[in-house]
């Protein structure tokens, strides 16, 4: 399967907190260019549920690492809100950008097995994303290779063909352009969210924080 689309200003100040992985960030350059901020690059090529993105909707950019416990406690909680309250009705679209920012020696192997999964099998991404975060204490650097093996057969995933593109380096690049955009938009820690609404930035919200956040700072 080739890989495709997953599903068809104002002066708010950075919100820091220390629940994540790693530290907080500074502020990011902004422009009154729609989807120019660094966060956005190749943001056509990312996964992502709710509406496409455009300047119709608020976007949240999520740059997380698998490994992350504090990643796990935000999808386990505030996303589930976030999709039964807005995403579910297509007005608050919600991108993924894994990276292995957060430090764990498992992680930067999973973000690739993630990318594979994208590549091959687009529909399934936010369900491998949901299983490594379900099951952390699964893997560690030794295992990760195999027990992503066992994982994705259980779910019926070609888990050779993803197994193989990932040691191949078939998707290197583009974990490699996540990062590299995670770091132009000054993310340091994980989960760090990146707020556009109307195509333009905002501000950008460190750690698991409720959905009231979100919904201050977007207009929700």
């Amino acid at each position: 399967m080739k890989r495709r689309r997953f599903l068809e200003s104002t002066g708010i100040a950075t919100v820091i907190s220390t629940s994540g992985c790693i530290g907080p960030l500074s502020n990011n350059p902004r422009s009154n260019e729609p989807f120019s901020h660094p966060s956005t690059t190749n943001l056509d090529s990312q996964p992502f549920i709710g509406p496409s993105p455009s300047v119709d909707n608020p976007v949240i950019i999520a740059f997380e690492d698998l490994a992350c416990p504090f990643c796990r406690s935000f999808h386990q909680n505030t996303l589930n809100e976030l999709k039964q309250e807005y995403i579910s009705n297509n007005d608050l679209t919600f991108v993924f950008r894994g990276t292995d920012f957060a430090g764990y020696p498992w992680s930067g192997t999973a973000a690739l097995v993630h990318e594979a999964v994208y590549e091959q099998e687009t529909e399934k991404t936010f369900d491998v994303i949901e299983q490594y975060y379900n099951n952390q204490e699964r893997f560690n650097s030794s295992n990760v290779i195999e027990e992503s093996r066992s994982m994705l057969e259980n779910m019926d995933i070609n888990a050779d063909s993803v197994i193989n593109s990932v040691q191949n380096g078939d998707v290197s690049d583009n974990f490699e352009s996540d990062k590299s955009s995670g770091r132009n938009a000054d993310i340091r820690g994980t989960p760090s969210f990146v707020l556009l609404k109307n195509g333009l930035y905002m501000t950008t919200v460190v750690g698991a924080k409720n959905i009231s956040v979100f919904e201050s700072i977007l207009s929700l």
